[in-house]
């Protein structure tokens, strides 16, 4: 995210005409300027690629004798661990 004013750069894009009239009608609905819009969807496609790259480092972490319920169907392990919360009560 920025720090400060100072570390500021502009960023010259060129989008479909008719991506940028749409853009124009919602921006004119919700009040914010291109520019943040911009901002935060770029800000929010960094975390999804940030959080994709951790979960792909993550692969392989764990051995099957790590997590032995996530072995096999997971089918039965949902059945298993409904049948399990049958009987209890949550608050509500």
């Amino acid at each position: 995210m920025m720090k400060s004013n100072k570390e500021v750069r502009l960023l010259h894009i060129r989008l479909p005409a008719e991506m940028v009239e749409e853009l124009n009608a919602l921006l004119r609905k919700t009040g914010m300027s291109k520019n943040e819009f911009v901002k935060e969807a770029v800000a929010a496609q960094l975390t999804q690629a940030r959080v994709a790259e951790k979960i792909e480092a993550a692969h392989g972490v764990l051995r099957p004798e790590d997590a032995p319920d996530w072995a096999g169907d997971s089918a039965d392990w949902v059945r298993r661990i409904r049948t399990e919360d049958e009987g209890r009560t949550w608050a509500t």
